[in-house]
């Protein structure tokens, strides 16, 4: 019966010291200093989103009426493939494990992937070994007729902005894309 009663009495010490310390609110602090605004962004995002997980062979091809003479010459085109390890790969670039690399070709209405060894010989993927591809095209916001300087631009910005380009995820959080 002592030990009962000495829990009880415990229970309603603490029980008490813990309403004793509660006292009333304190009044609202005032509100901190609006941040500045940073430098609009480009709206004119889009993103192409292909399954080729059936896909064989040394080279994808992509059919993306999206890609314009005018795309081609203003415009930055981003490509990453998801790999069977679900892990996403810059193209051009190395593949999963260093294996193979990447290297990419567009022109007016295609985009294309191609596999190679390191010794520039064709490399052949089996079905599955590429599950998806995304295509990035950033619209340049700059009307110079030089397409390098365009590209280089926006290039420069992700840059400028700390995003790395080899890193699929940094450019989908950059540019507010989902990356699924």
């Amino acid at each position: 019966m002592k030990t009962i009663s000495k829990i009880m009495f415990f229970t309603l010490l603490i029980a008490g010291i813990l309403t004793a310390c509660k006292g009333p609110a304190g009044p609202p602090g005032k509100d901190g200093k609006d941040g500045k605004d940073g430098q609009d962004g480009n709206a004119n995002v889009q993103t192409y989103i292909f399954d080729v997980s059936s896909n064989s062979g040394s080279m994808i091809t992509l059919n993306l009426n999206a890609i314009t003479q005018d795309v081609l010459e203003n415009d930055a085109i981003l490509t990453y493939y998801k790999a069977s390890n679900d892990i996403y790969y810059v193209a051009p670039g190395p593949g999963p494990n260093g294996n193979y690399i990447t290297r990419v070709y567009s022109d007016v209405g295609v985009h294309i992937i191609k596999f190679h060894n390191w010794d520039g010989t064709p490399h052949a993927i089996s079905a599955g070994d590429v599950l998806l591809v995304k295509i990035i095209i950033i619209e340049s916001t700059n009307t110079t007729s030089s397409k390098e300087a365009n590209r280089m631009k926006m290039l420069d910005e992700l840059e400028n902005a700390g995003v790395n380009i080899n890193n699929y995820y940094a450019v989908c959080e950059y540019l507010g894309i989902d990356p699924e």
